[in-house]
């Protein structure tokens, strides 16, 4: 049994409409030295509740063990970020709509403290119900930084580097 990780930041991700999540080059506000212009998702919102939506396909290879791993920074160097995933598994039967009313699944939030240096990398993870996923399943989340929850205290922009979905496979 191996653990993988693959990207769920794809061309199908949906910054909110506000403007207060947004894809943006690292070298605008997050770098320092501007070496590297890759593109981040800057969580500007330090009083809302604002993200992104999106969907992937489970892999083939999937049997459980299902967490999803927050990378992220800041140049912030004290402060709490709230981050939140919710979701819903669509599997190939012809009976699950692919236009649920509700999620299937909110976990528990995943509040994480900035390091006391600007820009490190950190991560944080949040637990999924494996059960609820299966090899091949359509799934459609939301992930948030809650800045409205009492929770998230970081006064600054939080970045997200990567948005990544581990599982084990036979």
């Amino acid at each position: 049994m191996a653990t993988h990780r693959i990207s769920i930041i794809t061309a199908f991700t949906k910054p909110d409409n506000n403007g207060n999540t947004i894809f943006e080059p690292a070298a605008i506000n997050f770098g320092s030295n501007d070496r590297y212009n890759h593109m981040l998702l800057a969580f500007k919102s330090q009083t809302a509740k604002e993200g992104i939506a999106g969907k992937f396909t489970v892999p083939k290879n999937y049997v459980g063990s299902a967490n999803l791993i927050v990378v992220w920074s800041t140049t912030a160097v004290a402060g709490d970020v709230d981050w939140e995933f919710n979701y819903t598994a669509v599997g190939g039967d012809a009976a699950e709509s692919l236009d649920p009313a509700a999620d299937q699944e909110a976990p528990a939030d995943a509040v994480d403290t900035a390091s006391g240096t600007a820009r490190q990398r950190q991560s944080v993870t949040i637990a999924l119900t494996s059960g609820n996923l299966a090899a091949d399943d359509e799934v459609l989340f939301n992930f948030f930084r809650d800045a409205a929850a009492a929770g998230d205290t970081l006064a600054a922009t939080a970045y997200l580097f990567a948005l990544l979905f581990e599982y084990a496979d036979v």
